[in-house]
C-alpha cells in the first residue's frame, strides 16, 4: 500500500470532511479509539483512481461489547466484516522502517465491523466523508503474545446461527501484511495532519468479502490462533443497540 492514495484530490477533500466530523464527535464527548482501512481491493482502487486503502476513524461512540445485539432494521444494506485489530503500543511515525512498525504493534485481536453500504462506491470523497460505511465495531480480547507480524497459522471461520458462512485458511490474502497496513495508515494520517499514536486500534479491512446480514441472526467470527468475537442482530420486532457514528 502507498500513501500516494492521497494524491487523488477527491481523497484529500473526503479526508478533510471526515476528520472535521471526527473532531466534532470528539468535541461532543466521544473518545479516540483509532482508525480503519477499506476499499483496498485492486479492482476497487482502479475504479476509485487510488493506489492504496482508504482510511477512516473509530471512536468509542460506535464501540460495542463482544456479543452485543444491534438493530439493523432501518439500515439500507447492512453487512458484517470480519477483521483483524492491531493495537499500537508506541507512536508510529510515517516513513518508519518495517522493523520499527512491527515493534509498534503490541497486540492483535479479532474484530467485527458492522457497516451500511449506503454510499456511492465510485466516489472516494463521499466514501471518506461518510467514514467508509462504518456503523459499529466489536473487538475480541487482545492477545499480547500475538504482536508485530506474528500471524503464522491463523485461520478464519465465520458462522451465522451455527451455520458455516465463510472460511479462510489465509486471512491475510485479502487484508495483506498488517505491518504494511500500519505503515500505510501512519503515512495517510501524517499527510492529513493527524498521527498514529500509542493506544490506537486499527482494524485492517475485511478478511473475506462482506457478509450481508438481516435481523435475527447471531454471528461468530473465529480467528483460530487469536480468538473469537461475536455479534447479533435484533429480530425485526425488537429494538436494541442502534449504533451511531
Amino acid at each position: 500500500m502507498s500513501a500516494f492514495v492521497c494524491d487523488n484530490p477527491a481523497v484529500m477533500r473526503g479526508l478533510e470532511r471526515q476528520l472535521a466530523r471526527r473532531r466534532d464527535a470528539l468535541a461532543g464527548g466521544a473518545a479516540r479509539l483509532g482508525w480503519k482501512t477499506g476499499m483496498s481491493g485492486a479492482a476497487v482502487m482502479e475504479s476509485l483512481g487510488t493506489t492504496g486503502a482508504l482510511v477512516g476513524y473509530l471512536t468509542d461512540a460506535t464501540l460495542l461489547a463482544d456479543g452485543a445485539t444491534v438493530d439493523v432494521g432501518a439500515w439500507h444494506s447492512p453487512v458484517l466484516e470480519p477483521e483483524l485489530a492491531i493495537r499500537i503500543g508506541s507512536d508510529l511515525a510515517a516513513g518508519s522502517d518495517r522493523a520499527g512498525a512491527a515493534a509498534a504493534i503490541d497486540a492483535l485481536a479479532p474484530a467485527i465491523e458492522l457497516a451500511d453500504t449506503d454510499l456511492p462506491f465510485e466516489d472516494p470523497e463521499a466514501l471518506l466523508a461518510g467514514n467508509l460505511f462504518h456503523r459499529a465495531v466489536l473487538l475480541g480480547s487482545f492477545d499480547e503474545a500475538r504482536a508485530g507480524a506474528d500471524l503464522d497459522g491463523v485461520t478464519l471461520d465465520v458462522t451465522a446461527d451455527g451455520r458455516a458462512v465463510a472460511a479462510a485458511a489465509d486471512p491475510l490474502a485479502i487484508v495483506g501484511d498488517v505491518v504494511a497496513v500500519a505503515l500505510h495508515v501512519a503515512a495517510v494520517l501524517e499527510r492529513a495532519g493527524e498521527g498514529l499514536l500509542a493506544g490506537d486500534v486499527v482494524i485492517t479491512g475485511s478478511a473475506i468479502p462482506a457478509v450481508p446480514i438481516a435481523p435475527g441472526e447471531r454471528f461468530l467470527v473465529d480467528y483460530g490462533g487469536i480468538g473469537s468475537v461475536s455479534a447479533a442482530t435484533a429480530p425485526a420486532e425488537e429494538r436494541s443497540t442502534d449504533a451511531g457514528d
